[in-house]
């Protein structure tokens, strides 16, 4: 009989078996485990003399890989089989009794030398050929990218997002109150001229009689004017403790005031109460324009 002929009965023969296979499969569930394990045995010895009707020689690739497709098959049934009947537990001590079977003596000493023709056996046949146990239907590794190394790219001098200044808020009240100043010095050159230019008292100037925190704010911006030298303070030669004020230098609208700080005079509110009176201060002479009281935006 020629080589293809050989060939070809045997791939049947490996059908034949596969076939077999699936059979014992479906019925696992319905059939006594020993009954089935039974038939795997007689189904892997089959598997074994179709391998070993001709030499390594002469087998061909697609009777490998049949081969093994028997062989997994065999693996899966048995692996079913157990699982299916509840007994796929691993038991270390019916595992230590079969070791002691094969390798303990009657005076209880252990021979590891009788493992090696077994281990050597069972490696032959699982890599026969150089072919893996489960061939072509294996894990096939993925390869590992190439990695591809790239030039150091430099960074970059990227436009960084525009940010509201911190201090804003600072340099507004800064200006809001530089402007209440300004706007106070016009107010004491106007009264002055109105009055032909004769000296101001200076609570009758400051004192707000609705508001006592306004009469504090109008001595700070008094208090400022005259240590910048832009009002004359003096005492009143005539009524003792009630000072008179008058301007130094008239001021132009483009002056600005930069500088606010400076301490404010001392006042209580009997003595406001008590310069109300004394003046009889309806309204206040120094009043807030709109301007300078708006909040910034």
């Amino acid at each position: 009989m020629s080589a293809a002929s050989e060939n070809a009965r045997r791939r049947q023969k490996y059908q034949k078996l596969m076939d077999v296979g699936n059979e014992i499969n479906d019925s696992i569930e319905g059939e006594d485990l020993i009954k089935t394990l039974t038939k795997v045995k007689d189904l892997a010895k089959d598997g074994d003399q179709t391998w070993n009707e001709r030499g390594e020689e002469a087998r061909n690739p697609s009777e490998v890989v049949m081969d093994i497709q028997v062989l997994k098959m065999n693996h899966e049934l048995i692996s079913k089989s157990i699982r299916t009947k509840g007994m796929s537990d691993f038991h270390d001590d019916e595992f230590i009794n079969a070791l002691k079977e094969i390798l303990v003596d009657s005076s209880g000493v252990w021979h590891w030398d009788k493992m090696l023709p077994i281990w050597g056996k069972q490696m032959k046949v699982a890599s026969c050929l150089g072919f893996p146990l489960l061939g072509a239907f294996g894990e096939i590794p993925a390869e590992k990218e190439k990695v591809v190394k790239q030039r150091a790219k430099r960074a970059r001098n990227t436009l960084t997002e525009e940010k509201k200044p911190e201090n804003v808020s600072k340099l507004k009240a800064e200006q809001k109150s530089s402007q209440k100043i300004n706007d106070t010095y016009k107010q004491i050159t106007r009264i002055y001229e109105q009055r032909q230019r004769k000296d101001i008292p200076f609570f009758e100037l400051v004192c707000d009689p609705d508001s006592f925190m306004a009469t504090i704010d109008n001595i700070f911006h008094v208090s400022f004017l005259t240590r910048e030298g832009l009002l004359t303070l003096r005492d009143n030669e005539i009524d003792e403790g009630f000072p008179l004020l008058r301007p130094k230098s008239k001021q132009t609208e483009s002056q600005v005031v930069k500088d606010t700080t400076q301490t404010v005079s001392s006042i209580n509110t009997a003595l406001w109460k008590k310069c109300i009176a004394k003046y009889k201060i309806k309204h206040p002479l120094l009043k807030t324009s709109q301007a300078s009281t708006a909040s910034p935006k």
